[in-house]
């Protein structure tokens, strides 16, 4: 008995751990993001075991969190802090969801109400990622378990209607009918039908969401460089490197017939006395190439990190300020007002790295029907793809280029359907400017109008699935 005992405590913790591994592995390696398919495979298996008991679940739950958590806090290499919270937190998040599953799973019935018990495992999945991204937002949409399918644009183009969470919603309702045979093979048959018609259905989604046909085109570049390779903090601002990597950059882009170009966050400095300066010094870089410069920079006697759109006219600059801070960022938080400029007759916004992991503002661009958005960035090695992975579901969701700048990290050009058009890795390629020619797209999308949308038809399928189970198993 004891021994038994001792085999099935092993199953779970097994079963946990192998669900945490392949859910971790494309977060670190976002190429394999399809083994997501069957990460769910392992945990969902033992919830659906009729014997077990919560108890069980709730321990595999937890092996799950410490497989996928553990590995990345190491790899990220986050404050302790940071570190114990998100550990803390996925593993509330997993042992609920697991538990969950595992009642659902019971309620409906595999072996019978194969479809709908699908349709509401998918469902939980779906709201508990929505809960991962919203409850506790260290890092918001980066922290979703879909994040690493970026990589895969073409495949989740469908995301723009749902959203990020439509993927998981997608990838559990797969692991369940695998499950689904596993426990009972001669169900084979109908969940083949099933994964037919679901993706027939992505199929579909995906082909409309790219029927969309733009409305122009327009070159743009993005300037970025590592400050590992100047001999001081400030040796852009000086007139040695300014000219090296600024304007050497700029005459490059402008070559190539860029003309929006943007620089990273924090490249610049100003204070009271040399701000003016500086602007006017852009302003006449920006009217003698006839393009639009978007420069981060730090404003010392307001303490914002901030953004300045400068073309060559004689036009008030706009600013935008940082909305999203990250942990300890020690600077004041921007008001999350929209700042956009018209150039060439194209409107252009723009959000600074932390900014982009978060859909408030990045949907209210797309509602606003911009088409392009700077993202002025600063990463720092080990989150620097991870970083890039989530600006790139921005891009898909909302059906704008993306202009990402970025010092010690990753400077991409992202099509409003989540290809990379151009990239740099400054901390391997040093400085560079990269370009690339942008469709533009005059819409909004679904998710753009309507933001999680989904998330609440997933909440209403599973109460009537609770109450027509319950109902059912009653009588």
């Amino acid at each position: 008995m004891d021994i038994e005992r001792i085999k099935q405590a092993g199953l779970y913790r097994i079963a946990g751990i192998i669900s945490g591994t392949l859910l971790m592995l494309p977060n670190i390696y976002a190429v394999l993001a399809p083994l997501s398919l069957i990460a769910f495979v392992p945990i969902l298996y033992v919830c659906a075991i009729r014997k077990s008991k919560l108890s069980n679940v709730a321990i595999a739950g937890l092996y799950m969190a410490l497989a996928y958590t553990i590995p990345q806090m190491i790899l990220l290499k986050l404050p302790a802090v940071i570190t114990i919270v998100l550990l803390l937190y996925l593993s509330v998040i997993m042992i609920t969801l697991s538990c969950a599953t595992s009642v659902l799973i019971k309620r409906g019935n595999l072996r019978g109400s194969l479809i709908l018990t699908a349709l509401a495992v998918a469902s939980l999945f779906c709201i508990t990622d929505w809960i991962n991204i919203s409850a506790v937002p260290i890092w918001a949409t980066a922290q979703s378990l879909a994040r690493s399918w970026s990589s895969y644009p073409s495949i989740i183009a469908f995301s723009c209607f749902t959203g990020i969470v439509g993927i998981i919603f997608t990838v559990a309702f797969f692991a369940t009918l695998i499950v689904s045979v596993i426990i009972e093979p001669k169900s084979f048959r109908r969940a083949t039908i099933y994964a037919l018609l679901a993706i027939a259905l992505i199929a579909g989604l995906d082909f409309l969401a790219k029927t969309k046909k733009p409305s122009g085109k327009i070159t743009v570049a993005a300037i970025g460089y590592s400050s590992n390779e100047f001999p001081r903090p400030d040796h852009i601002q000086t007139d040695e490197g300014f000219d090296e990597v600024i304007l050497a950059s700029i005459k490059k882009a402008t070559d190539l017939g860029a003309k929006i170009i943007v620089t990273p966050e924090m490249g610049f400095y100003f204070d009271k006395y040399n701000k003016q300066e500086w602007v006017d010094k852009f302003k006449s870089i920006a009217a003698q190439y006839d393009i639009l410069l978007i420069i981060g920079y730090y404003d010392l006697a307001n303490q914002k990190n901030q953004v300045a759109f400068i073309s060559g006219n004689n036009e008030q600059i706009k600013e935008y300020s940082k909305t999203h801070l990250i942990p300890y960022e020690q600077c004041k938080k921007g008001c999350a007002a929209l700042k956009t400029v018209t150039f060439n007759g194209i409107r252009v916004g723009a959000m600074i790295c932390q900014d982009d992991n978060f859909t408030d503002l990045s949907r209210r661009y797309s509602r606003e029907k911009v088409p392009i958005v700077a993202v002025p960035t600063s990463d720092w090695k080990v989150v620097r793809y991870t970083h890039l992975q989530s600006s790139i579901h921005r891009a898909i969701e909302s059906r704008y280029a993306i202009i990402r700048a970025a010092v010690n990290g990753v400077s991409a050009i992202i099509s409003p359907r989540g290809k990379i058009l151009a990239s740099c890795d400054h901390i391997r390629n040093h400085s560079a400017v990269i370009t690339a020619e942008v469709n533009t797209y005059n819409c909004t999308t679904v998710f753009g109008k309507y933001g999680y949308w989904f998330v609440g038809v997933c909440g209403v399928y599973i109460a009537i699935f609770l109450i027509v189970t319950n109902t059912k198993n009653t009588g």
